[in-house]
């Protein structure tokens, strides 16, 4: 096997090994001759993601070390960064980097296993029934963490229930009893690098994973104030004054409270400037509703929303793009604001956030 697996031709090398996958706007097979060019290999195959996995299937049976898969409606990514970082403490662990959590992510991260890791945590993320299905079959993870159980993708799955069931594959394979979290007590002195009381509550779970596999209290506390989070979650930036939470990368109705909860426990005047959630279904006016209901009750400020599931809730605060609801923030942030900016992924809301942060330097 090629030391290197790659299925963009933009970052291939001479001597990887080229998998040509086919995408709902793309075909990687159109990509093959610079592939070859470039000094690559190219696997030829019908289906080239099914071929992808089962090659990172392979390739994953032949470790026998402990591979933590994690799922979630939310705190999936920061749970898997806590745990990486904690046992990394132990010895070399591999994690998936940024969102490579879904059926191709997944086994491009197995296929970076080698000789030197002692154990893998791996993120998993579906969206629609059978995702799970899917990739229990590749990482056959011997651990296993949920985060909890939201609506998230409700408009694929209809019902909570649903959503559960798809989740609840990822036990198929482990090998450990049902665990009761670390008790939130056993956190004291420990000062995570990121704000939030739900973040309590992924530092256990990672915590009880790493103390189930040898790790010490030492390094469990060592881990989570080490861990660095993947970028665009609860990023906190800080200009002249100006406080801004860059929580863009996703956004469904539990991970926007925990934000607002967040929002809530700095001291200042809170802004919310807050994208549509999508994949919401028959529940999203319902679910946009409840989230600006709640963003009043927990005291914030000001709110500004963007895009068009938000058309309902606001006249002149609401926005239908970033860069109106951008112009409209450099009018009105002054020095000791606290700007909270998040929404779904497509939306793009980090545009804001670099907007805000630009603004920002303004007050110097």
């Amino acid at each position: 096997m090629s030391n290197r697996i790659s299925i963009d031709t933009r970052t291939v090398k001479k001597g990887d090994l080229f998998i040509p996958i086919k995408g709902p706007n793309f075909d990687g097979h159109d990509f093959i001759e610079e592939a070859i060019k470039k000094g690559a290999q190219v696997l030829r195959a019908q289906d080239g993601k099914k071929a992808l996995q089962d090659l990172a299937a392979k390739h994953r049976s032949k470790f026998g070390i402990p591979i933590i898969g994690i799922t979630g409606s939310c705190g999936k990514t920061t749970t898997k960064d806590m745990l990486a970082s904690i046992l990394s403490q132990k010895y070399p662990t591999l994690k998936n980097e940024e969102n490579l959590n879904n059926e191709i992510g997944v086994p491009l991260t197995l296929l970076k296993l080698r000789k030197k890791h002692k154990a893998a945590v791996i993120e998993m993320a579906v969206q629609k029934p059978g995702d799970m299905d899917e990739l229990v079959e590749i990482v056959h993870p011997t651990h296993a963490i949920v985060t909890n159980i939201g609506e998230a993708h409700i408009k694929y799955f209809k019902t909570k229930d649903k959503i559960a069931e798809e989740k609840e594959k990822i036990f198929k394979y482990v090998v450990h009893k049902p665990l009761q979290p670390m008790e939130l007590k056993e956190l004291a002195g420990i000062k995570l690098p990121i704000p939030g009381k739900h973040n309590l509550n992924n530092a256990a779970a990672a915590g009880t994973i790493a103390k189930l596999l040898g790790c010490t209290k030492r390094q469990i506390k060592s881990g989570l104030e080490k861990f660095k989070p993947s970028s665009k979650r609860m990023e906190i930036i800080k200009k002249n004054g100006i406080t801004i939470i860059n929580d863009t990368y996703n956004a469904n109705p539990q991970s926007m409270k925990a934000a607002l909860e967040t929002l809530a426990d700095f001291r200042g005047r809170k802004i919310a400037v807050l994208g549509d959630m999508l994949e919401l279904g028959p529940i999203t006016r319902t679910a946009h509703k409840r989230i600006q209901k709640f963003a009043r009750k927990v005291g914030v400020d000001l709110i500004i929303t963007v895009g068009k599931q938000s058309k309902h809730r606001h006249g002149r605060m609401h926005f239908k793009n970033n860069k109106d609801a951008a112009d409209y923030l450099k009018k009105i942030i002054r020095p000791h604001d606290i700007i909270l900016i998040k929404g779904s992924r497509s939306l793009k809301m980090e545009k804001i956030s670099a907007r805000v942060v630009e603004m920002a330097d303004t007050y110097a």
